[in-house]
This record gives C-alpha cells, structure tokens and sequence, in this order.
C-alpha cells in the first residue's frame, strides 16, 4: 500500500533535487544537460584531442623495448596542466573520484583491448600502495582504474598478487634518476604467490606515467619471481 505514496514522493522531488543539485562537469563544474555524457562537450572535445597519436603511441611503446622490465607500454592520453584529465585524475586522486576513475578505465581498456588484441594475458595488475596511504585515501586509484578496464578487457584481477611494504615519498617533482631510485625495491611479491607469477603475462595499471620509474620497478620484480612479460598501462603520460 505504499508503493504509490513512495511514487508520487519520487516524481515530485526528483525535478526538485535535479533543480537543487544539477549534474556538473567533473573536469570544469558547468553544469550538464540531462543528456549530457560524463564530461561538458568542450571538455570531452579536448580530453579527445589530448590522445595520443596513433605515431606518438608506436613511438612510446618502441622506446621500452629492449628494457629488462617492461615489454610494452600503452597510455591513452597526454596529462596537461590545467586540463580536463588533469581535473578528473585530481579528483579521483584527492577528492573520492571513485566514478570517475572507473571511467578513465573504461576508456584505457578500449585501448589496451584494441593494441592488445589476440594477445593472452594472465590478469591486471594495479600499482600498489603502501598500507599506511591506502588508510589515508580509503581506496588505491590505481586498483579503481583497473575495475574500469576490467570491465572493458575480462581478465582477472590480482589486486593482491604485488604489495608495496615499503612507504615512498611522491615522485612529483623528482628527477628521472630520482624517480628510480625512490621506487627501488618498494615493491614484492605476495608471500606464497610467486607460483602464480611464474610464467605468467600481467597488465600493470597506473594513473599517471613520467618516467616510467613505477611501472618498472613492478615489473621488475614480478620478473624476478619469474613472470614471462609484462606491459605498462596508464591513463595518462605526463609531457
């Protein structure tokens, strides 16, 4: 019997509430149209432009080969200052942007599944945190963009399979040689899972890639338990 009264309280203040707290633009805070994607038309029109070349790719993915860490690496758009993706990484990173985390996976899936097509891969990966930044940020964005991905390429995910159980300071504003030497062994292998490494191919995902420094030092320890190749994903490369 109170399923109309629950309708009629539906119908009159969902306008309201769509009246008080309209969607807004996670990149710019304009307000959208009901039918509006995620992102204002103006930030999606420059979050495409911010994609990196089919050229710009092939020269990405040829400047890691050779490397004894990582065998490949995919990222799906240039991360600018002041820029759409800037804001969308921001807020996931800062602000509890676990939606729009998920979404920049969904669109590095579309890309790892296109360049990565045909190729058997043994699961993703996330770039771990350390115990204690997990604890401040609630969540790892790292693991929130690989269930985006997940849901684009249906591969398991071995969120547990790598651990951080050494606390870094952040790469922002370090050097490349910094980067790597900062990152040097702060990775592992989960106790009793170097089985489950041996032989495999993983997808390692992270937000942002400068240097490369991160997705490295994963790699290189998942190959020192014995994983045949691995290959770097980002959602964005830092110019």
């Amino acid at each position: 019997m109170a399923v109309l009264p629950d309708l009629l309280h539906d119908w009159i203040l969902s306008p309201l509430r769509a009246l008080a707290f309209p969607p807004l633009c996670p990149a710019c805070g304009r307000t959208l149209a009901d039918d509006s994607p995620a992102l204002c038309p103006g930030c999606q029109e420059l979050l495409e432009a911010a994609r990196l070349s089919a050229e710009a790719l092939r020269r990405l993915r040829f400047s890691v080969r050779g490397d004894d860490a990582l065998d490949d690496l995919l990222v799906h758009a240039y991360f600018e200052r002041n820029s759409p993706l800037q804001a969308l990484i921001h807020r996931l990173k800062y602000q509890g942007g676990v939606a729009v985390g998920r979404n920049l996976g969904v669109q590095l899936g579309g890309l790892l599944a296109r360049e990565l097509s045909g190729s058997t891969c043994t699961g993703l990966i996330p770039v771990p945190l350390h115990r204690a930044r997990l604890r401040e940020r609630g969540y790892n964005q790292a693991a929130v963009i690989a269930e985006g991905v997940r849901s684009v390429l249906p591969l398991p995910l071995l969120d547990a399979l790598l651990v951080r159980p050494r606390a870094t300071e952040t790469q922002t504003g370090l050097a490349a040689a910094a980067r790597r030497r900062n990152v040097a062994g702060a990775f592992s292998v989960r106790a009793g899972a170097e089985a489950l490494v041996y032989g495999g191919t993983f997808l390692i995902l992270d937000d942002v890639v400068t240097t490369g420094a991160t997705l490295e030092a994963c790699a290189r320890t998942l190959k020192a338990s014995g994983a045949a190749r691995c290959v770097g994903g980002a959602v964005a490369l830092a110019r």
